[in-house]
């Protein structure tokens, strides 16, 4: 019919990875908490930035993201990012 059926949309909308600069270990959503995460193996010859959708629906008030130390830029409900932290594994946590 052409209306949104928002709690339909509010379970199916997620943060999500888009492109992942490595190979991905683990990618979860807490419901409860609305937390995100991704993890990692990077892989350094890949210099294209790794790519998270953060639905504002998921984040209306935005959101916050830890990375130990990764390097990262937020827009338009795109994460990128630019530069991973150092180490075998990368875990990015999205929360508000």
């Amino acid at each position: 019919e052409g209306d949104e059926k928002k709690d339909l949309l509010d379970t199916l909308v997620r943060p999500w990875a888009e492109r992942v600069a490595g190979d991905p270990i683990s990618s979860s959503f807490d419901e409860q908490t609305s937390t995100y995460t991704l993890k990692y193996k990077p892989i350094s010859s890949i210099t294209v930035p790794s790519i998270l959708r953060v639905p504002d629906r998921v984040f209306p008030n935005g959101y916050s993201v830890d990375c130990s130390g990764c390097t990262f830029t937020k827009k338009n409900g795109v994460l990128e990012i630019v530069k991973p932290a150092k180490g075998d594994s990368v875990s990015v946590v999205i929360h508000p």
